[in-house]
């Protein structure tokens, strides 16, 4: 496997559940019609499908506030239409700076620690071991992280969506009576629990759930992905800044001119990184505690 499969690899499922989203963050040439569908048709046919589903919650929570009630139970209707809103915004940056992000991958890919290749400094041997030892452990940990958050991530979205499923067939089961439930509290301009129509809204609800799990978790690992590149590629600078000094006073300078040039690349692509995601991020930290504060009501 080269450094840039190596590389590849780790950020996979990343690029996929964006690919889902409607963002590809891939340089292979596709076919023309299929890149037009996937860059602009599908990301915007998400949006579509997403909104429905938040108007008619937030229309239900507007019509329940007028009509009084308990905060709590207002409050269990405020998440959902948070999540949804944040998974949009989110999407939303990196759809317009996609461009900024293939740049990104490309750099870092193109940087990617490279083993068994003729001499960069002095001391090859140890810094060598070191240099693999730091890449071996940031590429595992990295790779511990995604498999968790996308698989704890997956766990939630199916048992959310199975949830209102299961608790139909065990009423009908106890009482006889199917009692239409959906994974989101919605109210249309039309009677969305019909029995003629349920299924079909069901099936909207699960769709829509899985692109706001892609829109976040998407996100949020490919930040995790950069984070950790990104840190890994500083403990390798360490090293490298350790061991400037060589046999003649060329070789030391070339190094150390070879060190100041990827602090600097390193420097930029935090500066792309920043760029990408300030925003998203305040946003995300806002709406964290919102719906912090609305769980602890619930809990209590």
């Amino acid at each position: 496997m080269t450094h840039s499969e190596e590389f590849e690899s780790t950020i996979r499922l990343t690029q996929f559940t964006l690919l889902i989203s409607g963002i590809k963050l891939y340089r292979k040439k596709w076919n023309f019609l299929i890149d037009i569908l996937v860059q602009k048709f599908l990301f915007y046919l998400n949006m579509i499908t997403l909104y429905p589903v938040l108007i008619a919650e937030i229309y239900l929570l507007i019509e329940a506030l007028q009509k009084g009630g308990s905060f709590v139970e207002h409050s269990l209707m405020t998440p959902c239409i948070t999540v949804r809103i944040l998974g949009t915004v989110k999407v939303c940056f990196l759809y317009k700076n996609s461009d900024v992000l293939l740049e990104i991958i490309d750099k870092l890919s193109e940087i990617h620690p490279k083993f068994n290749n003729e001499v960069e400094i002095a001391n090859e041997d140890r810094k060598t071991t070191n240099e693999e030892k730091v890449t071996k452990d940031s590429m595992r940990l990295l790779n511990l992280n995604m498999l968790v958050l996308i698989g704890s991530g997956v766990c939630v979205v199916t048992m959310f969506c199975l949830m209102p499923f299961i608790l139909m067939m065990i009423g009908y089961y106890q009482d006889g009576v199917l009692k239409i439930q959906y994974p989101y509290l919605v109210k249309y301009f039309f009677d969305a629990y019909s029995i003629r129509l349920w299924y079909l809204e069901y099936i909207h609800q699960v769709y829509a759930t899985g692109i706001v799990f892609a829109n976040v978790v998407g996100t949020d690992t490919l930040l995790l992905a950069f984070c950790t590149f990104i840190e890994m590629h500083f403990k390798l600078l360490s090293f490298r800044i350790e061991n400037l000094r060589a046999t003649s006073s060329e070789e030391t300078k070339r190094n150390f001119v070879t060190s100041v040039i990827r602090h600097q690349e390193l420097i930029q692509l935090v500066s792309k990184i920043e760029m990408v995601y300030t925003k998203s991020m305040l946003f995300n930290i806002v709406t964290s505690s919102l719906l912090i504060c609305l769980s602890g009501f619930n809990m209590t």
